[in-house]
């Protein structure tokens, strides 16, 4: 078991009712957490899906961190993709990994007859593809795909182990108390917020805030609500969160023009943030 698992199972034990993910409208305790977890793994594996990695493209929510865990309980190779991506980049990106299935909260309009399965309460539509294999590192858990300058997908492949070192190792650079709770702002499918959001609080014993971007003023990710995102981040009174320089500045604009303090946080910068870098030039799919 990963140590984020091995971490939420012996917290569900002690402290079953701590609050571990919250999209502000339905908290899910540590036990919750794990039982939904357990639920869902056993959903997929009764769907006798084939080897080989299983992308899924969802919005923020707390769905995305049970469905993230659930694969990695299983073991399997995770690829997710940010629903940014357009039709023609998110193809380019399954092509790439090899990915066998797509998850979606939509189905495609050109398959109407995937399974679909329920979690906390919605719909999730799983689409099969036709993949050809790719020579991926053996441990890789994850394919992690950002664009380039050229927008064309590129992916990493990092194993867990990685993944989980860096988040350790954020835990103990900037503590428990900030580590703890968390606000999730950018999307979960880009590393930072995973690596550096999700796992070290849960490393941390702590509660993620994961609400839906429109509820914060990120509807239109390309034209950001400053005002209701500072409103937002002041209600939550979070003491991390992480943003990129765009996002920060014009925060700190709209915190001054409405005079709106926000509690001590630890705010980590995007682009000051380096990604994992690869084990070998193999660890990148071409």
């Amino acid at each position: 078991m990963s140590l984020v698992l091995d971490t939420l199972v012996r917290r569900a034990r002690r402290q079953p009712n701590d609050i571990v993910v919250t999209d502000g409208l339905a908290p899910l305790s540590c036990l919750d957490l794990w039982l939904e977890v357990v639920k869902l793994s056993t959903k997929l594996v009764l769907l006798e899906i084939g080897p080989g990695p299983i992308a899924f493209c969802l919005e923020n929510s707390p769905r995305w961190v049970v469905l993230d865990l659930a694969l990695t309980k299983l073991g399997r190779l995770s690829v997710p993709l940010p629903v940014a991506f357009t039709e023609a980049q998110r193809h380019q990106a399954l092509t790439q990994a090899g990915a066998v299935l797509l998850i979606t909260e939509q189905p495609s309009p050109n398959d109407a007859g995937c399974e679909r399965i329920m979690l906390l309460g919605r719909a999730l539509y799983l689409q099969a593809r036709d993949a050809v294999p790719v020579a991926l590192p053996a441990d890789t858990a994850k394919i992690i795909f950002s664009l380039g300058t050229t927008d064309q997908p590129k992916g990493v492949c990092l194993s867990q182990a990685e993944l989980e070192r860096v988040a350790l190792s954020l835990v103990e650079a900037i503590g428990k108390d900030y580590a703890g709770t968390h606000r999730a702002v950018p999307p979960l499918a880009i590393l930072l917020e995973n690596v550096a959001g999700l796992y070290p609080t849960l490393l941390a014993g702590g509660c993620y805030h994961v609400p839906p971007p429109a509820s914060f003023g990120l509807a239109r990710p390309s034209a950001p609500d400053f005002d209701m995102l500072a409103g937002a981040l002041a209600e939550n009174a979070a003491p991390s969160t992480i943003l990129n320089p765009e996002l920060l500045r014009g925060l700190l604009t709209a915190l001054t023009d409405q005079g709106i303090g926000l509690p001590t946080m630890f705010v980590l910068l995007a682009d000051a943030f380096r990604s994992i870098p690869p084990r070998s030039d193999e660890a990148y799919v071409a």
